[in-house]
């Protein structure tokens, strides 16, 4: 048997660019078993037993109170930032809209202003004069 300072050695894999992740995924976990199972056979030992005795159960979580002790909400963990992102990606685009809302309203009203000074001034500049135009 080898010693524990003993090391394996490792692999590299050559893949074309338009190599999809996903088939990576398999394809690495794939040598991966084969390597394993090589290994394992070498050292004359039975996969299945050897993997029983690596694999730790998860057990359950308990949460300790000064006065109970209840079983551990996991999912609170995981939903409540989802939560706070959701509630703050609302937030954004609201503030968003009706700052947008403004822009374009403030926008909008300088165009016209500009477009009717621009009608005084062009009447202006032809000598005419809008209140004596209507006698």
């Amino acid at each position: 048997m080898r010693s524990p300072r003993d090391t394996y050695g490792s692999y590299e894999t050559y893949v074309p660019s338009s190599a999809d992740d996903r088939a990576m995924g398999e394809i690495q976990q794939a040598l991966q078993d084969a390597i394993i199972n090589a290994r394992v056979r070498q050292e004359g030992l039975d996969r299945s037993r050897v993997d029983g005795l690596v694999k730790v159960v998860r057990g359950r979580s308990i949460t300790v109170t000064r006065d109970s002790e209840r079983s551990t909400v996991r999912g609170i963990n995981q939903i409540l930032p989802i939560a706070f992102v959701v509630l703050m990606f609302m937030g954004v685009m609201t503030g968003g809209q009706s700052l947008l809302t403004s822009t374009v309203e403030e926008k909008s009203n300088r165009v016209m202003g500009g477009a009717a000074v621009g009608a005084l001034a062009d009447g202006a500049a032809r000598g005419k004069d809008c209140r004596t135009a209507r006698r």
